[in-house]
């Protein structure tokens, strides 16, 4: 889930349901999210081709457009291994609802009448978990990054729109201004550096996440030859990898995968895995010489 939410919405009388739309849109955006206009599918026609990982949640009728049922699309959705949250609504009887999906054995569906507010205060309460799970420290992390990466291409798309509308004289003496700022503020980081004792350098900002992998590259020289190839990788399979998710938009590649905007580091299953893997390789490196130099 980034800042957006996104529900995908099966209803074929969705003027019945439209007015709901914009209490479900103040609600998002009063917890601080962008709301999407939902995708409206009246059916299961166009099931194939839906992105279903784009959506936080699934809202379904019972009684679809040519006489089709809700939970035998919950069935399909379930089979192919998607679990959104799915909300199953229907002006029928909550005990009917629930008995539908019991004889297609489906688990983990939300089922409620749809009068207005119970159908509401439904969904509101399933958006309260799904924004619980991102506001999870690790969750708001990678959501700061990720929005922070598209701020700074909207920031230097911005800069290079407005120097495109200045004369060339202007262009330039705008972006010399900035490079003066900019190489005073390294100044004024160096003075800062030189002046700090030496016992505070590794507590300063400016020695940064490469900086310390290097230093503990030469430690580990010295003291565990064993995890030297190791220690070696950790620039390419974290550093540089952080990096990336940190500053380089997300796309979409041809084959539907997910992928930063260079066109490489698609996050698929097996990325995914790897990332993980690298990170727990890393994290056992980092306890083991802990232990090794706490030694007397």
């Amino acid at each position: 889930m980034n800042l957006k939410y996104s529900i995908l919405w099966f209803e074929n009388e969705m003027d019945s349901m439209e007015p709901l739309v914009e209490d479900i849109k103040d609600y998002v955006e009063n917890l601080g999210f962008k709301f999407s206009d939902p995708q409206i599918e009246q059916g299961g026609d166009n099931f194939d081709t839906i992105k279903y990982e784009d959506y936080d949640l699934i809202l379904m009728d019972y009684k679809l457009s040519d006489n089709e049922i809700g939970s035998s699309l919950i069935k399909k959705i379930r089979d192919n291994q998607i679990y959104t949250d799915i909300v199953f609504y229907s002006s029928s009887t909550i005990p009917e609802l629930r008995q539908a999906i019991h004889d297609q054995e489906i688990d983990g569906v939300y089922c409620v009448s749809r009068t207005a507010d119970a159908f509401l205060s439904k969904v509101k309460s399933i958006i309260n978990v799904t924004v619980k799970k991102v506001l999870d420290l690790n969750n708001m992390r990678g959501l700061v990054m990720a929005e922070v990466s598209d701020f700074d291409d909207k920031m230097k798309q911005i800069i290079s729109l407005y120097l495109a509308k200045q004369e060339a004289d202007t262009s330039n003496r705008f972006l010399t201004e900035r490079k003066e700022k900019l190489m005073a503020d390294i100044k004024k980081k160096l003075e800062a550096l030189e002046k700090s004792p030496l016992d505070q350098l590794i507590e300063s900002r400016d020695f940064e996440a490469s900086h310390k992998w290097r230093t503990v590259k030469n430690i580990v020289k010295t003291e565990i030859k064993s995890l030297e190839v190791s220690i070696n990788q950790y620039e390419e399979e974290i550093l540089k990898k952080r990096n990336r998710l940190g500053h380089v938009k997300e796309t979409v590649n041809e084959k539907g995968e997910k992928c930063l905007s260079d066109g490489d580091f698609a996050f698929n299953d097996a990325m995914c895995k790897q990332i993980l893997t690298d990170l727990k390789k890393h994290s056992d490196n980092f306890d083991t010489i802990i232990r090794h130099l706490s030694q007397p």
